[in-house]
């Protein structure tokens, strides 16, 4: 799989995940315990599809956390909630169980913890004293057709087909 270094090859990266992963360029923390760094550590801090799998309760604690060790500039990439992002996400969940009789544990917690809002999300950042840009990313119909492939070629019980389905779709 892909990690952050491999896009900055010139550049220290720092992974952080509450998941346990098996690459030397990804530390395991507690997120209840915070991000184990001073602040502003990090010149440029890149959260990719995270916020929607904190319970909603939780996201504005997490956002001020991800913002605290951030230096000058935060990426946030996160499937915001719209009825097409919702429905996209019901469609592979329920295809994925129906042929491969799984339920995907990243599309369950998009849907049942709510996908976020963009404008609460900007509403935050703004609050905060940032200047917030919001950049459209990728096409929901590739997205989805993208899913398709990589959950003929990923689900369990199969080889490592799906790396270089990935790679291709990538």
């Amino acid at each position: 799989l892909a990690w952050a270094g491999d896009f900055f090859p010139r550049h220290e990266a720092t992974v952080l995940d509450t998941r346990p992963i098996d690459h030397p360029g990804h530390r395991t923390i507690d997120a209840a315990a915070g991000i184990p760094f001073p602040d502003r550590h990090f010149p440029i801090v890149v959260s990719l599809d995270v916020l929607e799998h904190v319970p909603e309760a939780q996201r504005s604690a997490w956002l001020e956390e991800a913002w605290r060790v951030t230096g000058d500039l935060f990426l946030l990439g996160v499937p915001f909630v719209s009825p097409e992002v919702v429905q996209a996400d019901q469609n592979l969940r329920e295809l994925i169980a129906r042929d491969y009789a799984y339920d995907h544990t990243f599309l369950a917690e998009h849907l049942d913890l709510g996908h976020p809002c963009l404008a609460t999300t900007e509403e935050f950042f703004r609050e905060q004293g940032a200047s917030v840009t919001v950049l459209p990313s990728g096409y929901l119909p590739v997205w989805e057709m993208a899913q398709v492939i990589s959950a003929r070629w990923s689900h369990p019980g199969q080889g490592l087909e799906w790396l270089a389905s990935n790679r291709e779709i990538n």
